[in-house]
C-alpha cells in the first residue's frame, strides 16, 4: 500500500550535511565492501557532541580477512565526495523550496544514524495525524 494511493502526499528532506558538519564526508570515507562475504560496512565512528553514529561493522564479525578483502570504492576520495555533496545541495535546493512553499516538506536530521528510524517514523505518522504529536 502506498500513501499516494489514498491521496496522501508528503516529501521528506533528510538533512545529512551542513556547512559546519563534515559527518557525511567522514561516513562516506569510511565505507568498505568485503570481497569475500559481499558485506557492506562502515569503519567510521562519529561522536562530535551533536551526532553519534558508531561504526557499522559485521555482527557477528565476519571471518573474512579485513586486510585483504575489505576495499574502498575508487571514487571514495575527499575531493570527489565533497563535490558530490555540493552538487546535491545546489541541484536539490529549488526542489526543496518548491515543496516547502506547498507546506509538504518535512525536515529530519538523523543525529544517531539508523537508531533514529523510529523517531523519523513517528514524525511521518504525526504529519498525517496517525500519531499524537511528538
Amino acid at each position: 500500500m502506498f500513501l499516494s494511493d489514498h491521496g496522501l502526499y508528503m516529501y521528506l528532506f533528510i538533512i545529512l550535511h551542513s556547512p559546519t558538519c563534515t559527518c557525511i564526508l567522514f561516513q562516506a570515507l569510511g565505507r568498505r565492501f568485503c570481497k569475500e562475504c559481499r558485506g557492506n560496512f562502515n569503519v567510521t565512528g562519529i561522536n562530535d557532541g551533536r551526532y553519534f553514529m558508531p561504526p557499522n561493522l559485521p555482527d557477528p564479525p565476519c571471518d573474512c580477512n579485513k586486510q585483504n578483502n575489505w576495499t574502498k570504492r575508487e571514487d571514495d576520495k575527499e575531493d570527489i565526495i565533497s563535490s558530490r555533496i555540493a552538487t546535491f545541495y545546489r541541484e536539490t535546493a529549488p526542489i526543496i523550496g518548491h515543496y516547502e512553499a506547498l507546506g509538504k516538506m518535512l525536515h529530519f536530521t538523523p543525529h544517531r544514524g539508523v537508531e533514529d528510524v523510529n523517531k523519523l517514523t513517528k514524525m511521518v505518522l504525526t504529519y498525517f495525524g496517525w500519531c499524537e504529536d511528538m
